[in-house]
């Protein structure tokens, strides 16, 4: 289980260690909508809150369980104590932790990671393409295939970065630089080690890395205008950056 938990926490799961259990996926249960249940410091109800849990969140993780009576806290009875609460350790997707009475968990499933606002690992080539429009988004979110940088698509054996702007979502919506056409794609082509220029810029409906006459290319799939036809007719084509 992920942990980002205060000298609070660490200190209660050095006493109930003994307690780890399997670990576990819960969706919070029994509250209507703008309703929110508090998430405590330690397993006593008494204990200071850190943070809250609104009626609808899902994937929280939980290793740990126990019973409370109290502030007496049975963390190994056993037998399952009759008529005292149950309270699991849970951690959110966006990592905020606390204990919770089990009463509102129910089991769920784990879910995927939030995705990245974080662009600061990217290569200064690719920063300077892609901050002029990030900068337009108040808040963005990246899925994992924003960036791909897992082929050497001019045979220097350098591998080169894939764009593509259908992955981000800018100030909620999906579709900021993605319509009809594709979705807004730039490949920059490598010059020199660690320096990349922006060799592709285009919309695309489609694009997969493939292998033609032993080198690596690009297979694309266009709007039908691009091929002299109507919109809804398939259009691809094969962009190669290996000199001739």
């Amino acid at each position: 289980m992920r942990t980002s938990l205060s000298l609070a926490f660490l200190t209660l799961l050095t006493v109930a260690a003994h307690s780890q259990e399997k670990l576990q996926y819960f969706d919070v249960t029994g509250l209507k909508p703008g309703e929110f249940v508090d998430m405590h410091h330690s397993p006593p109800r008494s204990s200071p809150t850190s943070e809250k849990l609104v009626h609808d969140e899902k994937g929280l993780e939980s290793d740990r369980c126990v019973w409370v009576d109290g502030d007496t806290i049975i963390s190994d009875p056993k037998e399952e104590p009759t008529g005292l609460p149950r309270v699991c350790l849970v951690e959110t997707r966006d990592r905020r932790a606390g204990w919770v009475e089990d009463r509102f968990l129910t089991p769920g499933e784990k879910l995927p990671p939030p995705p990245s606002t974080d662009i600061s690992h990217y290569p200064v080539d690719v920063l300077a393409t892609i901050k002029p429009n990030l900068e337009y988004c108040k808040v963005f979110y990246l899925d994992d295939d924003f960036a791909r940088n897992d082929a050497d698509l001019n045979g220097d054996g350098i591998n080169d970065w894939i764009i593509d702007w259908g992955s981000v979502v800018c100030d909620g919506s999906h579709t900021a630089w993605s319509g009809s056409l594709g979705s807004s794609t730039q490949v920059l082509i490598s010059t020199k080690p660690n320096k990349w220029k922006v060799r592709f810029d285009q919309y695309v409906q489609d694009l997969k890395v493939v292998t033609q006459k032993g080198k690596t290319v690009l297979s694309i799939g266009l709007h039908g205008s691009a091929c002299g036809k109507k919109g809804t007719f398939e259009c691809s084509k094969i962009v190669s950056f290996h000199k001739r």
